[in-house]
């Protein structure tokens, strides 16, 4: 008797995290009032406690354009990195930054710093892109997510919630609090997660503790990964092999040209005197010479050769080598570049309630990741098609090392030379590190009889600094690669290339937030609002900015060359240095820190109010006013004030059946990237400043309407609705009217539109017959464009290219979930359309002539594909989950537009557009495994 009583119970319950869950998929607060009724009154004979499930209304009435996921959902759907959160959501995917990392979101057509980024309110650092090739990073730092409670993610305008830079949207990230550890009736736990990733090798653990004891509390958590990158198809691996020809060097003995005598030796016989002092006979060698010389091509080589010429004939050919596509090295290379990562995160809070009402609280984190990346593309090898640049080789060598003596320099002296001895090598790594610490207050009314409900006053102080160094090398022996040379006068014609890159953010904001909530007759009014200052800056400083090389001079002691008479050499090599940073360079190369301080001052206020369950109004504003100060002349300042809003409303005029309505706006102040502006280069300060442009610009501005219709009941919901976003005043890189002083001003406005479902079913609702659990869901994005305007007054603008614009996605899913959450699996179809084509295309207008031409930001456009992938979770005991995932199942060859989209004009650190996209494939079948334990 007492198992069936449990047992009805925990159906109950089971029944409210049902209802709960239905809330935050699609305003179920207009589900039937009947059944409305009956789960109140199942809700009156339980206490339920602990944590409180995200809503998409929990910020705005309507919930339109809103994804929220709980740290729970995370677990489910195995999310382990940025790539994994939105897999299953389409209008939203990832800008890859083209080394391992991330530059953001791209939602509703914009993306990077055109999508907010936020953890707990604070913005997360942008990304800033220099000019120049290879240069800097340009990504953001990547959020640990097992330090996460939940991510609330915003399509469209909406900086009455997030401020600047929510565009198109924004993606919102709380961090987890004691209690999303801690069990309700317990006074401490520890929870330890184990997971491996096949595609991308990836190992990671994440253990946290957490205890409570008269009235204090905390939480202690350490995460670690490791992994590489991300794998392409087997197949490729497997079906691509390269032969190559490389130049190599031989030893030239005999003159092998017509009308010469058998075995006539060449006058380019040398000795080195520091390797035979004695200068004797036996000491001289031959020259060395470089491979596939023009004259083997031509009829002026003698008819019959000795044996001796014949085998240095046979030296003199070009080199040919084979690769498998793992160890192939140049442009056309099939692999993704190898990668080593590594991320380490600490992550604690401590806080004391100090009675029923006051509560005082601190944070701390600290988060390192690491790219290490070996640029593949780079040859290792010299090719036949630059034999020209060894032309001024003197041919001169230690010991038997014949390359040795081949070089490349950069002028008629012997400066900067570069041996064809060395394998030639290019690292890039990154270092991503975030520090932040902060206090809070929290207060709790307990009453309603209270002026005010709950009021929150924190302080957090962040700094994110990302550190990208790029690192060419020629100092260890073909084929060896070693990142550790450098180098020496024992290496003749060694060389290094470094250059460090460290970009930081800092932000020390100050937030104040109350809440009401009044309930009179059927009316029930909420109040939130917020007051707070943001002290930030932005720092860019250039170090290690160093050419290393040793060099080698040669003087001629005597002789002419002949075997019996060798030149005598005296050969000397130093090691020498150019440090740029000590040089007077081009103000966009130069080493002086590049920072821009400010502050943001700003005020929000919600005002929801809902009529029983029939109607619900909700109004948003925010004022914020941003001021940007620099003591560089060449760099924008400026102050800037913004009212933002958002409007919402829902009516059901039936029981089954919602209308809703939202509108917002959005706005961006100019990045720190543009308020640095555009260098011209060879431009210096003090000689350029009249041709110099300082960025003067306005805010970008968004428009935002959606229209919703919300079908739901027993079996569930389906959520559709229609969208238009307008962008005014976007950002782009332009000359002025005559043709002179470039830079970033207000070009461009475009306007989007789009079509968005959203829904989940529960099977048992719509057949009894059918078990409870058992349940489907359905996610579908398409978004076109409507309009594309650049405005005149230009002598050029490159417009803005919408290949940011994610192509048409269908997401199936269906699944079970045990009743008794002992077990359940789920199984999801992504259907994509093929990129469209003219979301590539745009036109360079010359105001000049009133001309343009179009330009497309990439040669080629992905097709339309599709994948399955299937999930299960089991749980044998109360506090042991072990979860598995298969995706691709049916190992399908297909590559995705977020991938593809490095080879775009405006892509992060672009790949070279060469026709090989096999490098850009998505993994065949892979999967993934997750231990859950806890204490």
């Amino acid at each position: 008797m007492l198992k069936k009583q449990t047992k009805t119970k925990e159906m109950k319950i089971k029944n409210i995290k049902k209802l709960i869950f239905l809330c935050a998929l699609g305003n179920a607060y207009i589900l039937p009032q009947a059944n409305a009724q009956e789960s109140s009154a199942e809700l009156d004979t339980i206490s339920v406690e602990g944590y409180r499930e995200v809503s998409r209304t929990d910020n705005e009435v309507t919930g339109l354009g809103k994804v929220v996921k709980s740290s729970q959902s995370l677990r489910k759907e195995m999310v382990n990195n940025i790539r994994d959160l939105t897999r299953y959501d389409p209008g939203i995917s990832v800008v890859e930054q083209g080394r391992g990392a991330s530059s953001g979101y791209s939602i509703r057509g914009v993306d990077k710093n055109r999508v907010g980024l936020l953890v707990d309110g604070i913005p997360q650092i942008q990304s800033y892109v220099l000019q120049g090739k290879r240069n800097g990073s340009g990504a953001i730092n990547e959020i640990e997510y097992e330090n996460l409670s939940s991510i609330e993610i915003s399509k469209g305008a909406s900086s009455s919630e997030y401020g600047s830079g929510a565009l198109g949207g924004a993606v919102g990230f709380r961090t987890k609090e004691v209690s999303d550890v801690l069990d309700p009736n317990s006074n401490w736990n520890i929870t330890n997660k184990t997971a491996y990733i096949s595609k991308n090798k990836q190992l990671s653990n994440s253990t946290a503790i957490a205890g409570r004891y008269k009235g204090f509390e905390a939480l202690f958590q350490f995460t670690q990964r490791k992994g590489h990158e991300t794998s392409a198809h087997e197949a490729i691996e497997k079906d691509a092999s390269y032969e190559i020809g490389k130049l190599s060097a031989f030893a030239d003995t005999y003159d092998l040209r017509r009308g010469k005598a058998p075995n006539e030796k060449n006058s380019s016989f040398f000795i080195l005197k520091d390797e035979c002092p004695t200068l004797d006979l036996s000491c001289a060698k031959p020259k060395a010479a470089i491979t596939n010389l023009p004259y083997l091509k031509n009829a002026s080589l003698k008819e019959d050769m000795t044996p001796e010429e014949l085998e240095q004939l046979k030296k003199m050919q070009p080199v040919t080598e084979k690769f498998n596509a793992k160890n192939y090295t140049g442009a056309l290379r099939a692999l993704p570049d190898p990668m080593k990562y590594e991320s380490k995160s600490w992550f604690g809070r401590i806080g004391k309630q100090i009675d029923e009402h006051h509560y005082i609280g601190a944070l701390v984190e600290d988060t390192v990741q690491t790219y290490d990346i070996r640029d593949m593309t780079e040859r290792a090898y010299f090719g036949l098609d630059e034999l020209d640049k060894f032309k001024f080789s003197k041919g001169i060598y230690r010991g038997q090392d014949l390359a040795q003596g081949m070089f490349i320099t950069d002028n008629f002296t012997n400066k900067l030379q570069i041996g064809l001895n060395w394998s030639r090598t290019l690292f890039i790594d990154e270092k991503h590190k975030k520090n932040r610490y902060g206090l809070i207050y929290k207060y709790d009314a307990k009453s309603s009889e209270s002026p005010i409900d709950s009021i929150s006053l924190r302080y957090d102080n962040q700094s994110i600094n990302i550190e990208n160094t790029y690192l060419a090398l020629n100092c260890a022996k073909y084929p060896n690669v070693d990142k550790n040379c450098r180098p020496s006068a024992d290496k003749p014609n060694s060389y290094s290339h470094t250059l460090t890159n460290n970009y930081k953010e800092k932000h020390n904001l100050i937030n104040l937030s109350a809440e009401k909530e009044i309930v009179k007759n059927d009316f029930t009014h909420t109040f939130k609002g917020s007051i707070g200052y943001d002290r930030f800056t932005s720092e860019l400083t250039r170090t290690n900015f160093v050419t290393s090389y040793a060099s080698s001079e040669y003087k001629v002691l005597s002789g002419n060359g002949f075997a019996s008479n060798p030149y005598i050499y005296e050969m000397t090599t130093a090691l020498e240095q150019t440090d740029y940073c000590n040089t007077t360079l081009s103000s966009h190369l130069d080493c002086v820190p590049r920072v821009i301080k400010g502050s943001n001052l700003f005020g929000a206020l919600q005002y929801n109010l809902a009529y029983t369950d029939r109607v619900k109004l909700g109004l948003g504003l925010r004022y914020d006013r941003h001021i940007f100060k620099t003591e560089d002349r060449w760099t924008g300042s400026g102050k800037y004030s913004n009212l933002s809003y958002n409007f919402g409303l829902v009516v059901k005029p039936i029981n089954h059946l919602s209308l809703a309505y939202r509108f917002s706006t959005g706005y961006r102040v100019p990045s720190f990237r543009e308020l640095f502006g555009y260098r011209v280069p060879g431009f210096k300060k003090g000689v350029n400043d009249e041709d110099h442009y300082v960025t003067d610009v306005k805010p970008e501005r968004a428009l935002n309407s959606e229209y919703a219709v919300n079908v739901m009941g027993n079996f569930g919901n389906i959520e559709a609705s229609y969208f238009k976003n307008t962008y005014k005043d976007m950002i782009a890189f332009t000359y002025d009217a005559e043709g002179t002083r470039r830079g970033f001003r207000n070009a461009q406005n475009v306007t989007l539109e789009g079509f968005n479902v959203v829904g989940k079913i529960f099977w048992d609702g719509v057949l009894p017959i059918l078990p409870e659990g058992l349940y489907s869901t359905i996610g579908y994005n398409r978004i076109k464009l409507v309009d594309n305007k650049v405005k005149t007054g230009f002598a050029r603008v490159e417009s803005y290219l919408l290949d940011s614009i994610q192509p048409s996605r269908l997401v199936l899913g269906l699944g079970y979930d045990d009743p008794y959450e002992k077990w359940g699996v789920n199984l999801m179809a992504t259907f994509s359309k093929p990129k469209n084509v003219d979301e590539l295309k745009g036109s360079v207008h010359l105001a000049g002539s009133g001309n343009s031409y179009d330009v497309q930001s990439t040669k080629t456009r992905t097709n339309g594909w599709k994948t399955f992938d299937m999930t299960a979770y089991f749980k044998p005991y109360k506090y042991i989950t072990l979860r598995a995932g298969v995706y691709n199942i049916f190992n399908y060859k297909y590559v995705t537009w977020e991938s593809l989209r490095q080879t775009a004009m405006g892509a992060i650190n672009r790949n070279e557009d060469n026709g090989v996209y096999t490098k850009f494939a998505a993994p065949g079948r892979n999967f993934a495994l997750t231990l859950e334990l806890k204490y």
